[in-house]
């Protein structure tokens, strides 16, 4: 794998995605259903879509530990195919 990214582990707090020893956060998530010609739109505390952009921000900072655990898989199956 070429690109490059800012390495894990990433870690959450709210809408807050940052990397230990990062200079800078790696996302903060939207709201969900902002308009599409809004570049960013915070979320409102209590909105109804809060749960949802806070379930998204915890996905985003699983991103690292995911592409590892991909990274394995594939190469088990390379292993147990003879590749």
């Amino acid at each position: 794998m070429t690109t490059q990214y800012t390495t894990g582990p990433w870690k959450q707090e709210g809408y807050n995605i940052w990397a230990p020893g990062a200079k800078a956060n790696v996302a903060t998530v939207s709201d969900p259903y902002a308009s599409e010609y809004v570049e960013f739109s915070p979320v409102e505390i209590g909105s109804s879509h809060a749960r949802e952009a806070y379930a998204n921000a915890m996905l985003i900072a699983a991103a690292p530990d995911l592409l590892k655990a991909l990274l394995a898989v594939a190469e088990y199956i390379a292993l147990m195919s003879g590749e």
